[in-house]
């Protein structure tokens, strides 16, 4: 027999999940998803040349810069980008199409995700505001410089964890590049704790209604593990199950994008849901906790 207090954590929680799941199906959450999905596709492009072009700055060579973004591409995109790949070679080669057309369009696109982003993320909140256009803009911008630096951190920590497993270290003997395993899930770490920090920022700055800090955490801990998992989960099924190109020739490599682009886009939706869904619960535990019992 369960005990009093095992019973009511396994009540509330079932109750948790039933309302994040009530609330994933009256927002229309797969509805944005797929807009989500759309505006990612659009966006891709132009954040890829905004990459290479930031990188550049610092790097001082548009090649390393270059092969620095195709490598972060293929460690968070689970599936084949060659094409991709090609298209930006091509379009950044063209550098006056790149600095006049890619930046215009990168800032319309930008403002186009980031409205339907954030009217996703105010209906799992429950509140509509219209924010006035600079701000608007301002947080478009605000979010393409996250994005940015969150890219250039996350490949200056790969970078240093693999220049550390071959560099020649030795721990009573045992030399570094002999724990393999040892890297690779501190690999796995750093990726999962970029993707957790990345969310918990959208889910705290994003949405138009104030957000408590510990309930952007827990939305974001799911999302973060979430689309870790879900990243090699879908690359396993996909290289192992998936028979796209039989049914969609040519466009199978498009058409698995998008997938993996609305698949990450409900697993961002269902994140907020729950920190949405927790932060409605917190006033009324503390309001609980607060009152008197009725034995006294």
């Amino acid at each position: 027999m369960l005990s009093p207090s095992l019973y009511r954590w396994a009540r509330e929680g079932g109750e948790f999940v039933a309302e994040v799941l009530r609330r994933f199906r009256r927002d229309h959450c797969t509805l944005m998803a797929a807009a989500l999905a759309y505006y990612t596709l659009l966006t891709l492009l132009p954040l890829l040349l905004l990459s290479v072009a930031g990188f550049g700055y610092f790097l001082g060579s548009s090649e390393q810069a270059l092969e620095r973004t195709v490598a972060y591409l293929n460690s968070v995109v689970p599936v084949p980008t060659d094409e991709i790949v090609r298209t930006l070679v091509r379009v950044y080669a063209n550098r006056q199409l790149t600095g006049t057309l890619g930046l215009l369009s990168l800032l319309w696109i930008c403002s186009q995700i980031f409205i339907t982003l954030q009217k996703a993320l105010d209906l799992a909140w429950g509140k509509e505001t219209h924010r006035p256009l600079p701000l608007l803009y301002g947080m478009a911008f605000l979010t393409i410089l996250l994005l940015g630096l969150f890219v250039f951190l996350s490949l200056a920590l790969t970078s240093f964890l693999t220049s550390l497993q071959h560099f020649n270290l030795s721990l009573f003997g045992l030399r570094a590049e002999n724990f393999s395993w040892a890297w690779q899930l501190a690999g796995y770490g750093v990726a999962a704790f970029l993707s957790v920090m990345l969310f918990f920022l959208v889910y705290r700055l994003l949405p138009s209604a104030p957000v408590h800090t510990l309930s952007a955490l827990y939305g974001s801990l799911f999302a973060g593990l979430a689309w870790e998992a879900a990243k090699h989960g879908f690359g396993w099924f996909v290289v192992n199950f998936g028979q796209f190109d039989r049914v969609y020739g040519p466009l199978a490599g498009l058409i698995i994008l998008i997938l993996w682009s609305f698949y990450s886009s409900l697993i961002l939706l269902l994140g907020a849901e729950i920190a949405a869904v927790h932060g409605q619960r917190q006033p009324q535990r503390e309001q609980e906790a607060d009152s008197p019992s009725l034995g006294k």
